[in-house]
């Protein structure tokens, strides 16, 4: 009888080393991405969501593209836009991504993931990151973070349209 209580023991220990260890290695890979950190492709294949974040795509089929937000830059908004100026000004950020990818061989740098699962990175087109780009034309504005930030931002793009 003890000898079956010890066992049941040492099973329901083991059991639970096992699930301890699953979970710890589970969450180490968490957020991790398992494409390649450079990979190159065609800026066509490549679906342009608004004026700072791509999809890029995926095989075999069925599955989920990813999706790329490009780093150091920050869009206006499309989806949600504070005014009428912010959505024009993303959609032409949009616009200007689209060309500047559209039939070109595209360098793809992922850098992180983001709390949101997004890849964090950069893309190249002929020597040229595209982020660096878009900021020199006046597209997007250099990312920011802080408590003002958006309201700096929303007051680039709407002045006092708000």
């Amino acid at each position: 009888m003890i000898l079956a209580v010890t066992m049941a023991i040492r099973s329901d220990f083991i059991f639970s080393a096992i699930i301890l260890a699953g979970l710890a290695a589970a969450a180490i890979t968490l957020g991790e991405n398992p494409r390649p950190r450079n990979e190159r492709m065609s800026g066509s294949a490549i679906y342009v969501i608004d004026g700072d974040t791509v999809a890029l795509p995926c095989a075999p089929y069925p599955c989920k593209s990813e999706h790329l937000r490009l780093v150091d830059i920050d869009a206006p908004e499309t989806r949600k836009p504070t005014c009428e100026a912010e959505e024009k000004a993303g959609s032409a950020a949009k616009a200007r991504l689209v060309l500047l990818l559209r039939g070109k061989e595209v360098e793809i740098e992922r850098m992180a993931v983001d709390i949101y699962g997004r890849t964090l990175g950069h893309l190249t087109v002929e020597g040229h990151e595209i982020g660096q780009i878009l900021l020199s034309e006046g597209f997007v504005l250099p990312m920011r973070s802080g408590s003002d930030a958006r309201a700096k931002k929303q007051k680039h793009w709407c002045g006092g349209d708000q």
